[in-house]
């Protein structure tokens, strides 16, 4: 004669059914465990004069506006347009950091800083970044490599 416990309906199927639930419950607790590991970076702030001389600076533009000036277009090499950071190895190849990346497209990065670095050093209020929502006189052109 077979003991009672195994006759009962629906006992056989018990261990495998909380096997499968302790299973389910820590594959979805190592899910809270993975923490992505990329780190983003920013280009940084320009070097600001103190507010004060440049205010001083601007009043002697004069009161007909000053100078208006126009940052950008940036261009950049095609390498380098991704969100990963590239670095230079040697001096033909490059090497892409996957786990390090910019937290903006780094054109409107240089173009950001570019801004903010003449704006600290011209006497001017009147910096605009491309595209120029206004109209901004091109007299001269600067183009680095």
């Amino acid at each position: 004669m077979m003991p009672a416990s195994c006759n009962t309906p629906g006992r056989s199927h018990e261990p495998v059914i909380e096997r499968l639930f302790i299973l389910a419950a820590s594959m979805s607790l190592a899910g809270y465990a993975v923490s992505d590991a990329t780190h983003y970076y920013t280009l940084g702030q320009a070097t600001v004069k103190n507010a004060e001389s440049r205010s001083n600076a601007s009043r002697s533009v004069g009161e007909t506006g000053g100078a208006r000036i126009g940052v950008g277009p940036v261009s950049i090499p095609d390498y380098l347009e991704r969100s990963q950071i590239v670095t230079g190895v040697g001096t033909d190849r490059v090497e892409f950091l996957m786990l390090h990346r910019w937290a903006e497209p780094l054109e409107n990065a240089i173009t950001r800083i570019l801004a903010e670095e003449i704006s600290a050093r011209v006497p001017t209020e009147r910096i605009v970044t491309y595209p120029w929502r206004d109209m901004v006189a091109r007299a001269m052109r600067c183009r680095w490599s």
